[in-house]
């Protein structure tokens, strides 16, 4: 007997491929270049596709999951270093004192600016980050669909 075959929604979220993660992992390493789609098809130790549409949906699924997790992997070796995630409830100590660096991380972006100044908006949470003496051209912080909410992380100033 047959084990049956899954099927994979977006709406069902990503937990649903978690387990699919290190398979996942395994076949990015053996790729070259850009990261398509297609390239997975039929690569996924374990995945066990209904249709191709499930397959194509659960190797989106893990194209999301491996960036956040790969992000969340960066950030947490650079809190260990001393860097501190902003968040709404300390936004005011990082407008009061700027940091020496901040990291904007969203969606598979890595954005580092030295001596940022934060954007607060209405609710304390950060809406973007300007480079020093700048009062436009920043970094707006995204929050793209499908993805874990972008992360901002500063550098404290050294006293």
């Amino acid at each position: 007997m047959t084990a049956a075959k899954r099927t994979y929604s977006v709406k069902d979220g990503r937990d649903q491929v978690r387990h699919l993660l290190p398979a996942f992992r395994r076949a990015l390493e053996q790729l070259d270049g850009y990261r398509y789609n297609a390239a997975f098809v039929g690569k996924i130790d374990g995945m066990d596709a209904a249709s191709p549409r499930d397959e194509e949906t659960a190797i989106y699924l893990l194209q999301t999951l491996e960036s956040d997790t790969t992000r969340d992997e960066r950030i947490s070796e650079l809190l260990a270093a001393g860097w501190q995630e902003v968040t709404a409830a300390n936004a005011d100590h990082w407008l009061a004192n700027r940091p020496a660096s901040v990291i904007v991380a969203s969606a598979g972006n890595w954005i580092e600016i030295d001596a940022g100044r934060l954007v607060i908006g209405p609710g304390g949470d950060v809406t973007g980050v300007l480079p020093k003496g700048k009062r436009t051209h920043g970094v707006q912080v995204h929050h793209y669909v499908g993805h874990a909410p972008a992360r901002v992380i500063v550098k404290p100033r050294q006293p």
